[in-house]
């Protein structure tokens, strides 16, 4: 996880983002990867978004934790959808209310089991 700086109208900001990519691949054999990253931004408040990308394929979930934030996701998801087939992915975009829940652990996650 690394946090990025980054500037808004209303001033100085941090996203913290996480990428990650899974090697033993996914349809056809492609790695799959992984973006999770979080951000608040006035008036909007907290936004999150996981995205993963296997080949051309991209899908990507949005929560808002505010109304403002939700509705502008919502009016904005067209035009992002539109800028993803142009960049040649295929894509599948959900919007939520509130904030995504964290993923427990797997058993053996935490642990390499192999040693």
């Amino acid at each position: 996880m690394f946090e990025m700086p980054f500037t808004t109208p209303q001033g100085a900001s941090v996203a913290q983002f996480e990428i990650s990519r899974d090697g033993r691949g996914g349809v056809g054999g492609e790695p799959a990867w992984r973006v999770a990253f979080s951000l608040d931004i006035e008036p909007l408040g907290p936004i999150h978004a996981r995205v993963s990308l296997v080949g051309d394929q991209a899908v990507v979930s949005l929560w808002a934790e505010r109304e403002v934030g939700l509705a502008r996701l919502r009016d904005d998801q067209a035009m992002l959808s539109a800028a993803l087939e142009r960049a040649s992915f295929r894509a599948e975009i959900a919007v939520h209310p509130g904030a995504p829940r964290n993923a427990e652990p797997h058993a053996g996650q935490l642990v390499d089991q192999t040693s």
